[in-house]
C-alpha cells in the first residue's frame, strides 16, 4: 500500500496520464503521479458536497483521503474498488477510527457516496462524493482554500473489507519509524536497496522496544541511553515484474517503545561466513558444496544460554548456469 501526500491547490490542468475517460466534466483536475493516478473534482456549494472521480493505474483497489497534517493518523478516507463482475464497492475509514493508524471501518454514516465505476486498459476509475462538512466527529472537514489529501492504492482487491478487526494493544505508545522517504522503484525485476539510519536521540536513559512484531512480553530491544547501536540499516528487497516506472515506497518498520524496562534485552545473533567477494568460492561443476560455520568456545558458553524466539534460515540455489 503506497500513501502520498498531495496538497490540492486549485489551478489549471497540467497533464493527464489516465486511459479512462471521466464519466463527466470537472472545473478542476491534477495529475497526482504521472502515469499512475488522476484526480478531478466539482464543488458544489448550495449542496455541501464534492464530486470526486480517482484514476489509478490498477484493478486493485484506490482511495482518497482528507488528512489534518499529510499523514494516515486522524485522515478521513474513502476505499473503493470495482470486482471481476463490474460492481463497485466503496467503505469509509473515520479519522477517529485511525487515530493510532489502525483503519477501522466508520459504519456511524455514508458521507462518502459511490456513484460509479469501471475498470479498463489496466487502470480503475471510481466517481464519488462527500459532503465538505459532515458535522460528524469521526470525519474531517473540508474548509475554503488549500486541503491536504492522501491517496492509495493496491495491486489487488481486498478479500472482505479493507479494515483491521483486532484492537492494537500499542495505542499510545511511544514509537520511532525508520521508513522510505517517497523514494523510487527502480523500472528492473528484482532491486536490492540499503539505507542507513540514525538512531533516535530523544531517549536519554535506556528504554525498551516491546514491539516491530511483537516480542515476548519477558524481553525488549535496548534503545537510547548507553546503548551501543547507533546507526540502523534497512535493506529493501523489490520486486517490479512489470517493470513498472515511477513508482515510490513509502514504507518501513516502526518500533514501539514501552513503558518499562524489561526483564531481559533482546539481540540478534548471526552465523555464516562474512559477506564479500572472497568469502564464498563455489568449486566449479560441483553438484554439492557445503561451508561449516564455527563458534569459539568461549562465545558457546556465553551465548548458548539464552532463549531463542524467533530465527531465520537462508538457503543458496542455482538458478543459472
Amino acid at each position: 500500500m503506497l500513501f502520498i501526500v498531495l496538497l490540492l491547490i486549485i489551478g489549471d490542468v497540467l497533464a493527464i496520464s489516465s486511459l479512462i475517460q471521466p464519466f463527466t466534466t470537472y472545473k478542476y483536475s491534477i495529475e497526482l503521479q504521472p502515469d499512475i493516478a488522476d484526480l478531478w473534482w466539482t464543488v458544489d456549494s448550495d449542496a455541501n458536497e464534492i464530486t470526486f472521480e480517482l484514476h489509478m493505474k490498477t484493478t486493485g483497489w484506490i482511495a482518497l483521503g482528507i488528512s489534518p497534517d499529510g499523514g494516515m493518523k486522524g485522515a478521513d478516507i474513502g476505499v473503493g474498488w470495482v470486482d471481476n463482475i463490474g460492481k463497485v464497492h466503496f467503505q469509509c475509514i473515520g479519522s477517529i477510527c485511525i487515530r493510532f493508524a489502525i483503519p477501522i471501518l466508520d459504519n456511524t454514516t455514508s458521507n462518502w457516496l459511490a456513484l460509479r465505476g469501471r475498470e479498463s486498459d489496466g487502470w480503475t476509475a471510481i466517481q464519488f462524493k462527500r459532503l465538505i462538512d459532515t458535522c460528524d466527529p469521526m470525519d474531517v472537514s473540508i474548509t475554503s482554500g488549500t486541503n491536504v489529501a492522501i491517496y492509495a492504492y493496491s495491486l489487488t482487491d481486498p478479500v472482505g473489507d479493507i479494515n483491521y478487526h483486532e484492537e492494537n494493544k500499542f495505542a499510545g505508545l511511544d514509537y520511532f519509524e525508520f521508513r522510505m522517504n517517497n523514494d523510487v522503484i527502480p523500472p528492473e525485476d528484482t532491486t536490492y536497496y540499503c539505507k542507513v539510519f540514525k538512531a533516535p536521540t530523544e531517549y536519554p536513559t535506556k528504554r525498551h522496544a516491546i514491539a516491530i512484531v511483537e516480542f515476548p512480553e519477558e524481553a525488549g530491544y535496548p534503545i537510547g541511553g548507553d546503548f551501543g547501536s547507533k546507526y540502523y540499516m534497512l535493506e529493501m528487497h523489490y520486486n517490479n515484474q512489470t517493470l513498472t516506472p515511477n513508482r515510490r515506497d513509502n514504507t518501513g518498520i516502526r518500533f514501539y517503545i514501552g513503558q518499562e524496562l524489561r526483564q531481559y534485552y533482546i539481540g540478534y545473533l548471526a552465523f555464516g561466513i562474512t559477506v564479500s567477494v572472497l568469502a564464498l568460492a563455489i568449486p566449479p561443476k560441483v553438484e554439492r558444496f557445503m561451508v561449516d560455520s564455527y563458534c569459539p568456545s568461549g562465545f558457546s558458553k556465553v551465548y548458548f544460554g539464552s532463549h531463542i524466539f524467533s530465527s531465520q534460515k537462508l538457503r543458496t540455489r542455482i538458478i543459472k548456469s
